[in-house]
This record gives C-alpha cells, sequence and structure tokens, in this order.
C-alpha cells in the first residue's frame, strides 16, 4: 500500500482552517458536534455511543497507518485546535470508481461556513496517489450548499448516478 503523508502545516494563506488525521482525542467533540443537518446529508444515521465513535477513530486511524483506502481528517481552527468537522477521502469508494477519489464533509454547527477551505486543502494530499485521475463530491439533489461547496472548490456537475440519484461533481488532480 503506498504510504500516505500529509502535511499538518498545510493552511490556507490566512491560516485559519487547519486539517490534520482525525484522532482518538477528537471522539468527544465529534460525537458532541453532531446534529440533525450532519446525520442528515454526511452520516446517515446519529452515532449510537461515544464507544463507537471511538472505535470508528480507531479504524480509520489504523487506515492512516496503512496508507488507506481511506483518510479522516479534522477540520480546525487555530492551530488545530478546535474541531469544526470532518473531511473523508476514500481511494476506493464503489461511488466515486477507479481512479476516482471520492470527497465527503460534515461540519458542525456553527462552522459550516468552512467547507470550501478544507475541500480545497485536501486537494494536495490527493495528488500524492498516482493512481489517481479524479476527485469527486456526491451530493444530494436536496442539499444545494453542498452543491455551492463542490462548485466554489473547483468540481463541476457530472451527472446524477444512476444506482444512488446522488449528483456527481468532479474534479482533475
Amino acid at each position: 500500500m503506498h504510504q500516505a503523508r500529509f502535511s499538518a502545516s498545510s493552511s490556507p494563506p490566512d491560516g485559519n482552517i487547519w486539517l490534520r488525521p482525525l484522532e482518538p482525542g477528537d471522539a468527544a467533540a465529534h460525537y458532541g458536534g453532531e446534529d440533525s443537518q450532519l446525520v442528515r446529508w454526511y452520516a446517515g444515521s446519529p452515532a449510537p455511543s461515544l464507544v463507537h465513535v471511538s472505535s470508528y477513530i480507531g479504524r480509520v486511524s489504523q487506515s492512516w497507518a496503512d496508507g488507506g483506502p481511506k483518510f479522516a481528517f479534522a477540520i480546525c481552527i487555530r492551530g488545530g485546535a478546535d474541531l469544526c468537522g470532518t473531511l473523508d477521502v476514500d481511494l476506493e469508494s464503489a461511488g466515486a470508481g477507479p481512479g476516482h477519489a471520492n470527497v465527503a464533509y460534515g461540519l458542525y454547527p456553527p462552522w459550516r461556513g468552512l467547507a470550501t477551505a478544507a475541500v480545497v486543502l485536501v486537494m494536495p494530499f490527493l495528488g500524492q496517489f498516482p493512481q489517481l485521475h479524479e476527485a469527486v463530491i456526491r451530493v444530494h439533489p436536496d442539499n444545494p450548499a453542498s452543491a455551492c461547496v463542490a462548485r466554489r472548490s473547483g468540481f463541476t456537475v457530472l451527472e446524477a448516478g444512476p444506482e444512488d440519484g446522488l449528483l456527481r461533481f468532479a474534479r482533475p488532480l
């Protein structure tokens, strides 16, 4: 498996938004940040307990150590101190297809305006995987805010996937 590299110093010029690997110490903030909008558009169902969230973070931490194929990022402000949401990258998502990385994000209230910056920040990370040629964001047609994030991040709409009805946005790597 390819050894994934991610620089914690990756931040926009203003230094306000940071991405770093999601880690066990984030479990309580991640569990506490979930609301009905995050569940509806991102998670699909509420996390049953803090134990389940901790188990999930353990699995994605192991995936980081293994070099993929799934990578979960913490979206943070103030140099990584405040967890605002998560961004997931899946290099083998059935919904994205071969050569594509699926990118998904979820922000906790009141941080919903930070998604575009987080998506832009993850793009250089994806460039290190030679098998990838495109990033894909899949959006429910009833979620215009997420479609706006994809467009502002440089993605263009392709079509609705026949298998799931989600809009597919793509951006070349």
